[in-house]
């Protein structure tokens, strides 16, 4: 029997990516995200995607894969910050099932980041035939607590068994973390192994979010280091003393190589969660702090990053997609959503729309994961 992992697997290698790079299909997709419009996105999708469901005899879509579809792309081409919303879950998403039609299904399959085996487009080749109807299978009443688990990825959510929870208990329990951040960032390094513990032991889902600053900092009254008040700049050297001290993180005040241009590591770290998923993504920033505030190393070297890679046994190919348009839209879209979210620092967490600043707030980010 095929897994819910192995179906979304599928769903990605064979339809996301057809669309994402697609480029006489992404400009309108884009449009239509830029105006909010989901159920135009999601009809465009409907009718592109038919002749890549006829080639390959997908002619049994259930309504939740074709709904995963929808959600993917519009993550993937930048639908980020004007489409979703707070605590009663996801706008996107409520409009999604409402555009098909259904109720009582969740997006309980968020917390999934499977990805691409590879980098080929299997239907680079595939023509956009003109609008067809499409008919879709039944869907399933109820997605069961063993998918359930698969799909989270986790068995116990604050120190709850997830077999035990119902359907609208474990839709509940599973929260959304959007991680913010800048990858030269000493804040962030120093909270960013405390973060990745944080989430996974809550079981939330983490979209990682890199953003630049230098866009960010102009419209919140922020201002680069170097421009800051002498009285200023001491103190921040005596926070991250003490932090460090603290935490048991090593930290050197005056690293070798920063400043720093932050955009090359952040096109990597998206670029890598692209092709290998969140935890990949995760990782690879981790390794990116580390390298800027620990191991004296070059994070704007190329050379350094493919390094990186190599010790993460991360595909190198990451370096080639890190410099796609994709890659630039994406981070241009984080940096957009950072600011329309009211962003002003890094990091920064954003849970069903409320804002955590800092890595010493990460204390009332636990507490909210736990409400």
């Amino acid at each position: 029997m095929t897994s819910v992992v192995d179906r979304v697997d599928h769903l990605v290698t064979q339809y996301v990516w057809a669309l994402e790079n697609d480029s006489k299909v992404v400009p309108g997709l884009q449009e239509k995200i830029r105006d909010g419009h989901f159920r135009d996105f999601s009809a465009a999708i409907k009718t592109i995607i038919l002749p890549i469901r006829r080639l390959i005899g997908d002619d049994d879509l259930l309504v939740w894969e074709l709904a995963y579809i929808y959600m993917e792309t519009w993550f993937r081409l930048g639908g980020y910050g004007k489409a979703l919303t707070t605590s009663s879950g996801n706008r996107v998403w409520k409009e999604c099932v409402e555009s098909l039609n259904i109720v009582g299904l969740h997006y309980t399959d968020r917390g999934v980041r499977t990805l691409p085996k590879s980098t080929t487009n299997p239907c680079a080749e595939i023509a956009i035939s003109q609008p067809q109807p499409c008919v879709l299978a039944e869907p399933e009443k109820e997605i069961p607590v063993s998918k359930k688990i698969i799909i989270a990825n986790v068995t116990f959510i604050n120190n709850v068994d997830v077999t035990t929870m119902n359907d609208a208990q474990l839709i509940d329990a599973i929260k959304t973390i959007d991680y913010y951040f800048a990858p030269q960032s000493p804040w962030t390094y120093l909270g960013h192994a405390r973060f990745v513990a944080l989430a996974k032991s809550a079981g939330a889902t983490v979209r990682v979010m890199p953003m630049d600053l230098g866009q960010v900092f102009p419209i919140s009254g922020g201002l680069p280091l170097g421009k800051r008040a002498p009285q200023r700049q001491a103190y921040r050297l005596v926070e991250l003393a003490r932090f460090s001290q603290a935490l048991n993180l090593p930290l050197n005040l005056h690293p070798q190589f920063f400043p720093v241009a932050g955009d090359p590591a952040a096109r990597l770290i998206i670029a890598v969660d692209m092709h290998h998923g969140t935890d990949a993504a995760l990782a690879i920033t981790g390794a990116v702090l580390s390298a800027v505030w620990h191991e004296e190393r070059d994070i704007a070297d190329t050379a350094t990053l493919a390094q990186l890679l190599n010790e993460h046994k991360l595909d190198g190919a990451c370096l080639a997609l890190a410099q796609t348009p994709e890659v630039q839209a994406r981070y241009d879209a984080y940096t957009q959503s950072a600011m329309e979210t009211q962003v002003f620092g890094a990091p920064s967490y954003v849970i069903e729309g409320e804002l955590f600043w800092g890595q010493d707030r990460l204390d009332f980010v636990a507490q909210k994961l736990k409400a």
